[in-house]
């Protein structure tokens, strides 16, 4: 008989070796969405810029970040509705136009929550033909909504499904005919060109998850690219001049300046403006009825009083 004992075998513990490889690899995913945010805020605070007559090529500035955030979540917000959605109504064996219309008709409902914090980080313009609906109105528009959710939930099976697709083919058509009619042809940016915004995401999310059968396949990303590139033009130069100031927008900020001694046009004088973008060399400000931006060196401000109430301004508008 040998002396020898058989060796036995040790469990090796990987957990130590997986630990780093996590960590590097959320490491480097949080990397990459920092330099897609940054990118994004950088080319839509550029193209915001370039209708007032420049573009400051300064990379370190805040609105930066808050401009790539802001279309981020707008971009993202509704693809999760739409994904979530279309999750559970493209399941079933139904045909496929009544698939369509459930996608459409519960992305509606799902988007309500969304555009009811526009006004919060929104300015929309003001129309004097429409006042502005009561309390009370409101209310009751929030309670029918809620009461159209619960009885489509106690009374689906009994509902006929052509009054479904002609009640979602009418509300988008209405949403897309005041938004279009609003924003395009009047230039008034009214709470439909949000929901303009939400459907047209949507549809294009839904076109490009149907091409790839909702799976992220490589190869064939011109058509992605293509959307990136006009929803980003299509919110930089539409949506994020209205985004307020006091959330990283590009609403110009009311600003009365008080001129030095030194200033070449307006020795110890104040002028009324409105403030575009600051950096270290001066301010970019437009003043009066002007659409272009008028550049005043920083040597030549003594005070800047920053005004929530405008009185006597009209808010500027592009051409």
């Amino acid at each position: 008989m040998s002396d020898i004992e058989p060796t036995k075998s040790v469990p090796t513990n990987n957990y130590g070796d997986a630990a780093p490889r996590v960590f590097d690899a959320i490491s480097k995913s949080i990397a990459g969405l920092a330099v897609v945010i940054y990118v994004c805020g950088y080319l839509i605070t550029s193209i915001s810029d370039s209708r007032y007559g420049f573009s400051v090529m300064s990379p370190l500035r805040p609105r930066i970040v808050a401009a790539g955030v802001w279309y981020g979540f707008f971009i993202v917000a509704p693809l999760l509705l739409l994904q979530r959605v279309s999750k559970s109504s493209l399941a079933s064996g139904d045909t496929w136009w009544w698939k369509a219309c459930k996608v459409v008709y519960f992305y509606l409902f799902a988007c309500i929550p969304l555009s009811w914090v526009a006004d919060w980080v929104f300015q929309f313009d003001t129309i004097p033909s429409t006042p502005t609906p009561r309390w009370w109105v409101v209310l009751i528009w929030i309670i029918g909504i809620v009461a159209a959710i619960i009885f489509y939930a106690l009374f689906r099976d009994r509902i006929p499904k052509y009054l479904i697709a002609i009640a979602s083919l009418l509300f988008v058509s209405y949403v897309f005919y005041s938004g279009i009619l609003e924003l395009l042809s009047k230039g008034h940016f009214i709470p439909n060109a949000l929901y303009l915004w939400l459907y047209a995401v949507g549809a294009l999310g839904f076109l490009e998850m149907s091409v790839r059968s909702w799976q992220l396949k490589a190869g064939d990303w011109a058509q992605s690219f293509f959307y990136f590139g006009l929803t980003l033009v299509v919110f930089a130069t539409t949506y994020y001049p209205h985004l307020k100031s006091s959330v990283g927008g590009g609403v110009p900020v009311p600003i009365t300046i008080y001129f030095s001694k030194e200033s070449a046009t307006f020795q110890n004088q104040s002028v009324r403006a409105f403030l575009i973008d600051e950096t270290d060399s001066g301010l970019y400000v437009l003043l009066n009825d002007d659409h272009r931006a008028t550049f005043i060196p920083r040597d030549s401000v003594s005070l800047i009083h920053f005004s929530t109430d405008p009185t006597g301004f009209a808010h500027p508008q592009t051409k």
